[in-house]
């Protein structure tokens, strides 16, 4: 069954695919075994490492290793560990991928339990944040929960990797209810705000989608920036 709904949904056009159609597919593809088209990460047009999977319901062909093809389930984690996306396409032909999942993406659905999409929250803000701290209701280091020790190890890799090697970051809402992930703009050395845009961007890509990230000032903060 699971088999006839995944290519009744492949078979969709692009134009008609929504966020509900990527979370069906991966609920579908959760009991699925993929082809797992070559072991070594590719790098999208984004910059960033993808695995590349191809949904092939039938045997592998002949010349192909039993090892290539893995659970759905035991990719994502391994994806999650080390920190990489995963593309999904039916063959060489396409010239788009049926699902692409970025790191963010794969860590909210193990560690969170969203929807590979999430529909139901606040997309990320776009452009420049204007408030004044006594407006804020809440501020402080995230949780565990919020964000696991797993993802830090991820993020401080990445960071040290761009000669940040003591990113610092809080928590803060101005409502009690929208809550926004501060990364401290001394810990990064002070860029200029034209590059703002692009640092913000980057760093998106390793949070859930309805993750809002700014990056701040610590002057005139509270001192409650801490060491991420």
């Amino acid at each position: 069954m699971n088999t006839l709904q995944i290519n009744q949904l492949l078979a969709l056009s692009i134009d008609d695919r929504t966020p509900e159609w990527d979370n069906q597919l991966c609920q579908l593809l959760l009991t699925e075994k993929l082809l797992v088209v070559n072991p070594e990460p590719i790098y999208g047009p984004d910059s960033w490492p993808y695995l590349h999977l191809r949904w092939a319901p039938d045997a592998p062909a002949p010349d192909a290793p039993a090892s290539a093809t893995e659970s759905f389930s035991k990719v994502l984690n391994w994806a999650f560990e080390r920190g990489i996306g995963l593309i999904l396409d039916q063959n060489d032909k396409q010239d788009f991928p049926d699902l692409i999942l970025s790191w963010g993406q794969i860590w909210s659905f193990l560690k969170l339990g969203t929807p590979f999409i999430n529909t139901n929250s606040t997309p990320q803000e776009e452009g420049q944040l204007d408030f004044n701290w006594n407006e804020v209701t809440h501020f402080g280091p995230p949780t565990d929960e919020y964000l696991p020790k797993e993802v830090k190890k991820i993020l401080i890799e990445f960071l040290a990797e761009q000669a940040i090697l003591i990113p610092k970051i809080l928590i803060f809402s101005l409502d009690k209810k929208n809550y926004h992930l501060a990364f401290s703009l001394e810990s990064f050395g002070s860029p200029p705000p034209q590059e703002h845009e692009g640092i913000l961007e980057a760093l998106s890509w390793f949070f859930p989608p309805h993750y809002q990230l700014a990056l701040i000032s610590e002057q005139g903060a509270p001192p409650a920036f801490v060491r991420l």
